[in-house]
């Protein structure tokens, strides 16, 4: 009798554990506004940054009802979005604002490389989004500093070979 109730509490604790594994932790993800700090990808081998004066026309906010907006410049974005696992994300982009952000924008590239991430991760106020050719998205939940009314907004993403 003791051992058969050994055995229902064992497998009954295995089960909590098991079912956690599932689980995603997603509180640090999500209802907090990311600013991108710079990209990468792996193929074709390059990245960018993005200026301190531009981090808030490319962001994403995740929502805990499985629906995220972005801005991509001086466009706006919105979808979905599904976690599984402790870092596993899918992200489906879904309409997009069209509006023509100059020729050094990186709206469309931006938008796209969102459906193509695979995994996330946030530690302290930073979050890196992993795309599925390990290039990455770094972004900061630290809100840039508003620009002077007299700063002139010229400067635009930079892009380097990697």
């Amino acid at each position: 009798m003791r051992k058969a109730i050994a055995m229902a509490v064992l497998l009954a604790l295995g089960g909590m554990f098991l079912t956690g594994c599932g689980v995603s932790n997603t509180d640090k993800l999500t209802a907090t506004t990311w600013y991108l700090l710079s990209g990468g990808e792996k193929n074709p081998a390059w990245q960018w940054t993005v200026p301190p004066d531009r981090q808030d026309r490319y962001t994403i906010r995740f929502e805990n009802n499985g629906k995220f907006t972005s801005q991509a410049d001086c466009n706006q974005l919105a979808g979905a979005w599904q976690a599984s696992g402790s870092d596993r994300v899918t992200i489906t982009p879904g309409p997009m604002t069209m509006a023509f952000c100059g020729e050094m924008s990186f709206d469309i590239l931006y938008a796209g490389l969102l459906g193509q991430v695979r995994t996330w991760n946030v530690a302290s106020t930073g979050m890196a989004l992993t795309l599925a050719d390990g290039g990455r998205l770094d972004y900061t939940s630290v809100a840039p500093p508003s620009p002077s009314p007299s700063a002139e907004a010229t400067t635009e993403p930079t892009a380097t070979p990697a």
